[in-house]
């Protein structure tokens, strides 16, 4: 006759998530310009992005707060190799003088050093085999 109901809602383990439906015909312009492709790392802003809409979808139950803190975290682990990729290295730097020694003597191992020069270096070089009419 009379089923009995819990009052709460069962206690929820964090395994299920709660799935977003498939976008429509009407979307699939849109999801498929903001697709990545795979192995893509996401950039400063796509990071920014992505923790901004956190809260949201925490607050209408897309995310359960351990996926969320996991997200974060990964977001945040990305951002961090951001910075450190921004900073400047203290590797040390070939002398322009000592290129451009090497650019006279040996013109091929300039070409092998290129990795290594910074790109106000490439451009003194340029400016040397222009002035001497070299390619």
């Amino acid at each position: 006759m009379n089923e009995l109901v819990p009052a709460s809602p069962p206690e929820d383990d964090g395994a299920s998530q709660a799935v977003p439906p498939n976008p429509g015909p009407e979307n699939h312009q849109h999801t498929q310009a903001h697709r990545r492709n795979a192995g893509q790392i996401l950039s400063r802003e796509q990071c920014l992005a992505g923790i901004s809409q956190l809260p949201g979808l925490l607050v209408i139950g897309m995310l359960k707060p351990q996926t969320s803190n996991s997200m974060l975290g990964a977001f945040n682990s990305l951002l961090h190799q951001h910075e450190r990729s921004d900073q400047p290295t203290n590797r040390p730097q070939i002398s322009n003088e000592d290129i451009l020694r090497t650019w006279r003597e040996n013109p091929a191992m300039v070409r092998m050093l290129e990795p290594f020069l910074t790109d106000d270096q490439l451009q003194m070089i340029a400016q040397e085999e222009a002035k001497n009419g070299q390619a």
